[in-house]
């Protein structure tokens, strides 16, 4: 959960979703569609709201209440079992859903669907991922698996309307995810079967991103904003991370609770910063007065 630590899901086969309240103490059931899943069911949280959360199975569900009740909101899409999901940050009422061979979109936060797979090669390669641009609901990126030489990525400008090969060089393998960097001109990361690539409108190619990762299928990534670090997940290797591509100057900022406090009461501060790799605070009036860490309890 984006806005509480302590809150989390995980998954297992099938779409066996659980749920924590207690920072992963304990879990819960919370599936909506026990044992009808794909064996990794896709299940996403509205980036803008933490109480709406969907996950598809044969059909989508949704959650007004942080998972822990789904409402079924669609009645044969597709007939196939829904592999991959992405709510819009731009828009939360923009959806997108995938099957292997087809893509839908909602822009009424799941009321109606739309099939907008259109020229994307489905003949020939399975949907593997797909993502927003986090500032713009109509721009969209697909991936695809399989061998079919120049079809990797595709890109939408006018929210699924029509498609452009985004492919560029490429290599001829399976490409699995991608991932869209916050607050950049266009940084775009996708994991292969053979390591992580990324492209930014600067260079407008793709190139092997970072060295020392082995050449293994990566399956996931994603950016630990506050940390600047990009986490891949491999088949069988384990996670690994690297400093992200650089896209600006770090933004130093906090949160802190309370914010109102006796003498000798201690403050938690959250960081909450851009950009950055390590930190540096001062406290005026504070024990210790200075900290190297990104999430210092401070005594006043």
């Amino acid at each position: 959960d984006h806005t509480n630590p302590n809150v989390a899901f995980c998954s297992i086969q099938y779409g066996d979703i659980r749920k924590s309240n207690d920072g992963g103490n304990s879990f819960y059931d919370v599936r909506p569609d026990p044992g009808n899943g794909a064996w990794i069911t896709p299940y996403v949280m509205d980036p803008n709201n933490n109480q709406i959360m969907y996950a598809g199975y044969y059909d989508i569900y949704k959650s007004t209440n942080n998972g822990d009740n789904w409402t079924l909101i669609t009645s044969g899409l597709s007939g196939d079992l829904f592999r991959f999901m992405t709510v819009s940050k731009s828009n939360s009422a923009h959806l997108l859903a995938a099957t292997y061979g087809t893509l839908y979109k909602s822009t009424n936060s799941g009321a109606n669907w739309t099939d907008i797979t259109g020229s994307l090669p489905v003949g020939s390669a399975s949907i593997s991922g797909m993502c927003f641009d986090p500032d713009d609901e109509n721009r969209i990126w697909v991936t695809f698996s399989g061998y079919q030489n120049s079809q990797k990525v595709y890109y939408s400008d006018n929210g699924g309307t029509s498609w452009t090969n985004f492919s560029g060089v490429l290599p001829n393998l399976p490409v699995n995810t991608i991932y869209y960097q916050e607050g950049s001109n266009d940084v775009l990361y996708v994991g292969t079967d053979v390591g992580v690539y990324f492209y930014t409108a600067a260079t407008g190619t793709w190139q092997v991103y970072g060295t020392d990762l082995p050449n293994v299928i990566i399956m996931d990534l994603d950016i630990q904003y506050n940390q600047g670090v990009l986490r891949a997940a491999s088949y069988g290797r384990g996670a690994w991370e690297i400093p992200m591509e650089p896209i600006a100057l770090p933004t130093a900022q906090y949160t802190a609770t309370p914010t109102s406090v006796c003498s000798n009461s201690f403050v938690d501060f959250t960081n909450t910063s851009l950009n950055a790799s390590s930190y540096e605070w001062t406290f005026d009036g504070g024990t210790p007065s200075t900290s190297f860490e990104a999430n210092p309890s401070i005594q006043y």
